[in-house]
Parts: structure tokens; C-alpha cells; sequence
């Protein structure tokens, strides 16, 4: 463990879950890693590599990225970070929104490829904004590609869809594309990041989906229902948001129970194998780390903070 110091010593190992019917065995707590690498936030290069070996160190095996997290910085970093390692861990990695030059470029070749109009002014209007998506099968593949490359990898364990519009899913166009890169080895598993409860659903009617990633927390369960079906069906459940992306530690308190409990409600429920959180410094990897390894507090305790995180959400 050449990450820790006499100072910051890591808790137990995290337990593994298994993630649906994958075969890919992950811990609970899962590293989400949009911020990893974003040095315009303060995040530096050093620490990005850092918080990947603590967080491998102290039994974390699940890396959720993107293609646009700190513009491709985060999945280099990553790649930087496991290499020698490889088969420690679970890459997850995202595709879809047109968040830099060589995403737009490689969208605006797929949609001329399929004949349809594209606007690349527009599109490379958006980078800094209001992003668009792209999910033709050919810039699904090109995508891929791009981030094997960054990774330093020769396949990717999960890739999902970044997001897609309820039309999108139905539509179900992209299919091809990933069950390609999947028969190529490129890809072992595919699956869905969904906005919501009505996303998540129709995403269970795709052939050949192996996991959705969900919000869920202690004021939004929402998306339980989609859970439960995924489960019954052995597809995984990834569940991200746990802290309500700030929202309920600013409405419960950022104390220690209260981060506890955020973590705990998430990885109560059976049908959930991994919950993320993100970290883009050793210390947060840390104290995660205590967090979800922690004596779990009384089931009252835990009531009492679903109460009170429902009550200022206004459920």
C-alpha cells in the first residue's frame, strides 16, 4: 500500500457484491470519478493518481468514468493509475454527450456517415454548455475506441450509455453498436446511466442490457421500481447520487452519521451491488472508506434520517 502514510491509515477492505449476472464481482462502494483530474476545480494530476491506488488499496474495485469527466483527463488518469493492476478492477465508462472538439467531430462523421442533417456549428457551440449526444452505432464504436486509448486498456468491463433521452432508449438504434464492441472484445458488458424511474424501465426491455445505473438516496427513491425488476431479472443495479449531489448534507448536516447514513440506506437495498461516490483526493477516498466500513448505525438512527430527508424534500 505505498499510498498511505503513518497519518492515514486505511479501514477494513471493502466487502464484494456481485453485479447482477455479469460474473464481475465489485465493491460496494464504487469511485465516481467526474471530478478526477479537473485541475480548473483544484484537482490536481497527483491526486487523481493518488485517490485511484488509496481507493484500490482500501478494497474499492469499481471506477465509474466518462469520455467528456475533465475532457478524457479522468480516464487517462485512471489508466495511469491501475496500470500494473488491471485485473484488480471494474472499468465502467460512459458514453454520448458532445463535450469536446473530438466528440463533436466524430458524432458530426457518424450522422453524415447516416445521412442526417447535423448542424457542427451548433454542436461545437455547445461544448462549453449545453452539450448534445450522439448515440449512432458508428460513434458508439469510434467512442469506445477513444477511450481504450486514454485507459490504456484492451477492454472496457461495463459501458454505458451517458444519459439518453427516453426516445432514444426506445428507439433502441445503438444496440448494434455495443453488442459490436462486445463480439470484438472490446466491451464485456453494456448498459444504461438513466435520468429517471420511466428511463430506467424502458431500459430493462433492451436484448442484451446488463446493468442501469440509477439516482437513489435517501429523499429520491424513485427509481426502487426499476431496482427491483433489474434484480429479479439478475441485471445489475449501480445507483449514483447518494448525497443528492450535496442537497441532503447540506439539509441533514455533513457529520459523520449523516454521511453514514446516506451510504447505508443506498447499500440496504438488495437489489443495489455498488453505490458511487465521488472522490478526487485521497482524503475523500478515506473517509468513504470509514464510512461504508463502519459499524452500521441502529435501523432507528437510519429511520430517523430517511424522516427528516423526506421531510425537507417535501415527500
Amino acid at each position: 500500500m505505498g499510498c498511505q502514510t503513518s497519518a492515514q491509515r486505511l479501514p477494513e477492505p471493502v466487502p464484494q457484491r456481485e453485479l447482477g449476472g455479469t460474473g464481475l464481482h465489485v465493491g460496494g462502494l464504487g469511485m465516481g470519478c467526474a471530478r478526477l483530474g479537473a485541475f480548473w476545480q483544484g484537482r490536481s494530476w497527483g491526486d487523481a493518481v493518488r485517490s485511484v491506488r488509496v481507493a484500490m488499496d482500501g478494497g474499492v474495485t469499481f471506477f465509474d468514468t466518462a469520455d467528456v469527466y475533465a475532457r478524457g483527463i479522468a480516464e487517462r488518469a485512471l489508466g495511469v493509475a491501475i496500470r500494473g493492476r488491471r485485473d484488480e478492477v471494474v472499468i465502467c465508462a460512459k458514453v454520448g454527450f458532445l463535450k469536446t472538439p473530438l466528440a463533436v467531430a466524430s458524432a458530426v462523421a457518424a450522422r453524415h456517415r447516416q445521412g442526417e442533417p447535423v448542424d457542427a456549428v451548433r454542436l461545437m457551440a455547445g461544448i462549453g454548455r449545453d452539450a448534445g449526444q450522439c448515440f449512432l452505432p458508428s460513434y458508439i464504436r469510434r467512442s469506445a475506441e477513444q477511450s481504450l486509448r486514454r485507459l490504456g486498456t484492451d477492454h472496457i468491463d461495463l459501458f454505458l450509455l451517458h444519459s439518453p433521452t427516453l426516445e432514444v432508449i426506445r428507439d433502441g438504434g445503438f444496440v448494434s453498436g455495443l453488442e459490436d464492441l462486445r463480439a470484438a472484445g472490446k466491451i464485456r458488458h453494456w448498459g444504461v446511466s438513466c435520468l429517471g424511474l420511466q428511463h430506467a424501465l424502458q431500459a430493462l426491455d433492451l436484448p442484451g442490457l446488463a446493468c442501469i445505473q440509477i439516482p437513489y438516496n435517501l429523499s429520491d427513491t424513485s427509481c426502487m421500481e426499476a431496482a427491483a425488476k433489474a434484480g429479479a431479472r439478475n441485471v445489475g443495479v449501480v445507483a449514483r447520487s447518494p448525497f443528492g449531489d450535496g442537497e441532503l448534507l447540506r439539509s441533514l448536516g455533513a457529520t459523520h452519521d449523516a454521511m453514514q447514513a446516506c451510504l447505508q440506506f443506498v447499500l440496504s437495498q438488495p437489489a443495489i451491488s455498488v453505490v458511487l461516490a465521488g472522490m478526487s483526493h485521497p482524503g475523500h477516498v478515506v473517509r468513504n472508506l470509514e464510512l461504508v466500513t463502519a459499524d452500521p448505525l441502529t435501523d432507528a438512527r437510519l429511520g430517523d434520517y430517511a424522516r427528516q430527508a423526506r421531510e425537507e424534500a417535501g415527500c
